[in-house]
């Protein structure tokens, strides 16, 4: 009997080493399996984070960008802006000074006379002309004239019943520098 009771010890202890090794088999595996499980999450947490962050700092950079184009583009239009002011303010002065001269007092009739002929032979007008002009336009022809504001520099404004024809030299240079007619 003590042999069959060693066999019998050793039948068990053959199972139950081989139960042992088979149990740590599957406990490393679903040890691994949740190892591997963990590491899956922990790293698609950290893929996540990084793309949010990504994501923000793409966010910021545009927005960044854009501020500064507009920025630039402001300050492009008001240096454009103060180029034409000073264009404009230089041109007025070179102006002012041309019609004290006599190529002006010339061509003074034929400003009037080109202006004149948009009425379509209108015979109820007035002609608005600057103050050192008044003489000039008495000497062309009688008729109803008007003293226009200080700003304007030359040139003739005609309006009658039914037109507005606006022929001043501040108008004309107001509209080819800023490139749109001003109510006057």
């Amino acid at each position: 009997m003590d042999t069959k009771l060693k066999e019998f010890r050793n039948i068990c202890e053959n199972v139950s080493e081989n139960e042992k090794i088979e149990m740590e088999k599957v406990f490393d595996e679903k040890l691994n399996i949740a190892i591997e499980k963990e590491i899956s999450e922990y790293k698609n947490v950290l893929e996540n984070k990084l793309e949010n962050a990504k994501l923000e700092i793409e966010k910021e950079y545009y927005s960044q960008k854009i501020q500064y184009e507009i920025k630039a583009k402001r300050n492009l239009y008001l240096e454009l802006e103060n180029e034409k002011k000073e264009m404009f303010s230089e041109l007025v002065a070179k102006l002012t000074n041309y019609c004290k001269t006599e190529d002006y007092s010339i061509r003074f009739e034929k400003i009037y006379t080109y202006t004149k002929k948009y009425l379509d032979d209108e015979i109820n007008f007035i002609v608005y002309v600057v103050k050192d002009d008044i003489e000039k336009l008495k000497k062309i022809e009688n008729c109803n004239i008007e003293i226009l504001p200080d700003k304007y520099i030359g040139g003739i404004l005609i309006k009658s019943n039914t037109k507005i024809i606006d022929n001043t030299i501040y108008t004309n240079l107001k509209e080819r520098i800023y490139g749109a007619k001003e109510n006057s």
